[in-house]
Formats: C-alpha cells, structure tokens, sequence
C-alpha cells in the first residue's frame, strides 16, 4: 500500500480525524424537496462566530487533519466562508466545498480558484430545467448552476457533478454523466436519499423508482466503476466510517461523528475539537466492527450492499441492526447485474416508490 491508502490506513489505526466537515451556516437558497437537513433554511442567531471558526481550523489541523469541508445549509451564503476558507490553506488543509451552484458568480469563482480548492462539489439533478428547478424549488436554478459550472470550468477549479437519484431525475442520470464529461469534471451519483435528521421520512418519498435505480446500476459507465463484486466484509473491519477518520461540526459547534447520525459528542464551545474527538460517544462508535452486527455481520451481500449504520438507526430503529433501505439497493443491484440472491435471501421484488 502507498500514497494516501497508506496515510488512511494509518489515520485509522491512529484514530486522527483526517477530514473534517464544518457545516457553516443553516441558511440556504434552494428549498431542495429531499434535503435531509429538514426545513430550516436561514441561519441561526447561535451559529459560531468568525473567532470561533477559526479556533476550529487550528485545532483541526494540530489534531491531524489534512482536509477541510465546507458544506451548510449554503456555505458560500456564510458571512465567514472566505475567512475561514482562507484560513484553512494558510494552515495547510486540503480544501473542499460543497455547493448548489447558485452563488458562484464571477467574483466567487475567482476568489476560489486563488484558493486552489481541491474540489468543489455542485449539484446537478437533471438537465432539464422543469425537473432540476422543481427539486430545488428556486425558478431559474439550473441556469444559474450550469453558468457557476462554466465558470469554474475556464477558471480550471477542479470541480465534482453530484447527482442524488431522484424521483423524476433519476432517469437523467445519462445527461448529468455526459455534462461532467464535458466540464472534465468528476461525477457522483447517490441512491440513498436519507430522512431528515429529526427523524421526518419525508425524503425518503423522493427516492428514483426502482426501474430507474435498476437501469442505472446497469448503466455500462455506472458498471466501470460498480463492477459486480462478490463476497463479504471483513469481520474485524468497520461498519462504515463514522468516527473514524471523519467529524463533522455544525453551524452551532456540536461535533458529529457523521453528516447524518445527528447526536453530538460534544461542543467546540465547551472543549476544544481533539478532546470531542476522544468523548466515549466517539470511543464506542469507533470500537465497533462489523462482525458484531447481529444479521450483517454475515450477510453475503455485504460486500455490495452500501449500509449506511445513520440510515439503519433512521430508518430501522437500530444503529447496528440492518437497513432496509441497503438490502433493497443490493438487490437492485443483483437485478442489474443479472445475479440471482444469495443462497437463503428471497429474490427482489421490483418496486416504484412515489414521487415527491
């Protein structure tokens, strides 16, 4: 092993928070139909000030992290986006942002492309406007997305087309792939879609059907890069990468050991970011294994499945327990590949979710 796998590997036998997320702001211009982060979109009077943020890129940093993400609500609507953002390569961190698209003007791109970010993330759902526009809520937003996206294109930002499979827009998939063709952009696609984190399964309703899910697992482009895999976890491996390498700190300082597992460790307000880091919420998340999972731990198909332990404790009531929502991805995927179930698993049943 060498190169960052080896750095990875070595964060994870260290426990060091190699990546660390700062949600800047709950404020928000697109009022997207699936968003998981709940209805709240303007920004809270408790959010963190300038000196604060700036406390929490420093302790990142001294507790070894190598990369920053700055996500929201929108993170560009933070009055302190460019401070912090600053900040974190003046120290040395490896910069990544996560965007809609809709604030990156001129001056905006400009400024990021002096910053050298390592990406910048923009969600695209559709290259139809009535479809992109209609998740997003906001008249206009996929022109004003694919201008940021031009922008970012002749600024030469590396720049990443994600592209959350919808109802309506799932089927798009092809169109967004060939955008960021292109844009000489990198693309992700999520299947997922979590429910909000108080719980609400509102987002859920907005999951692609499963015809559409299938047809893109199928995709020959989804296929180079989703090969059919057999197999199963390694026991001694974890369940998913929560608490591991990877923290999240909200807008008003609570520290997550995930975007979607919403119950803090602890506050930078109250302890700095390395001592939250060792809180025993953290210490029992990050001692935990696969193999203990009762009914995964076993499961042929945990080597393609894609469980989400957040969507297992949302959806299914327990953190450790299986989630639904992945064994009915893989068997998409087996549907896909043209693969019959495991011995002993019932074979899918072809479903269509409804639309938002």
């Amino acid at each position: 092993m060498t190169g960052f796998g080896a750095v990875r590997a070595a964060a994870v036998r260290g426990s060091v928070p190699l990546t660390v997320h700062l949600e800047l702001t709950a404020a928000c211009n697109a009022r997207c139909s699936h968003c998981f982060q709940g209805e709240a979109h303007a920004a809270s009077p408790r959010e963190l000030s300038l000196p604060e943020w700036i406390a929490v890129v420093d302790q990142a940093r001294a507790a070894g992290a190598m990369f920053l993400t700055l996500s929201g609500g929108e993170a560009l609507l933070s009055p302190h986006f460019w401070a912090i953002a600053e900040r974190a390569r003046a120290v040395g961190l490896a910069l990544r942002l996560l965007t809609n698209g809709l604030a990156l003007g001129r001056g905006a791109v400009r400024r990021l492309a002096a910053l050298r970010p390592a990406s910048v993330e923009v969600t695209v759902f559709s290259l139809r406007a009535e479809r992109h526009d209609a998740v997003t809520r906001v008249p206009g937003s996929l022109r004003r997305t694919i201008r940021g996206l031009l922008r970012l294109k002749r600024a030469r930002v590396p720049t990443v087309l994600k592209c959350p499979l919808l109802a309506g827009t799932a089927e798009d998939q092809g169109a967004v792939r060939r955008l960021a063709a292109r844009l000489g952009a990198g693309i992700l696609f999520d299947p997922g879609i979590y429910p909000a984190v108080d719980g609400d399964p509102a987002p859920t309703r907005c999951r692609g059907d499963d015809a559409a899910l299938q047809r893109f697992f199928a995709d020959p482009a989804t296929l180079a890069h989703d090969a059919p895999r057999s197999g199963t976890r390694q026991p001694a491996g974890p369940p998913c990468g929560m608490a591991r390498t990877f923290a999240v700190v909200s807008a008003e300082g609570d520290v997550f050991a995930c975007p979607v597992l919403r119950t803090p460790a602890g506050n930078v307000r109250r302890a700095p970011l390395c001592l939250v880091w060792r809180a025993p919420l953290m210490e029992r998340l990050r001692a935990r294994r696969f193999g203990d999972l009762a009914v995964c731990g076993t499961c042929a198909r945990s080597g393609y499945c894609g469980r989400c332990s957040a969507m297992a404790l949302l959806e299914d009531g327990d953190l450790d327990g299986p989630s639904s929502r992945a064994c009915h991805l893989a068997e998409l995927r087996e549907r896909a590949w043209g693969r019959p179930p495991p011995p002993g698993v019932p074979a899918p049943r072809l479903r269509v979710l409804p639309g938002p």
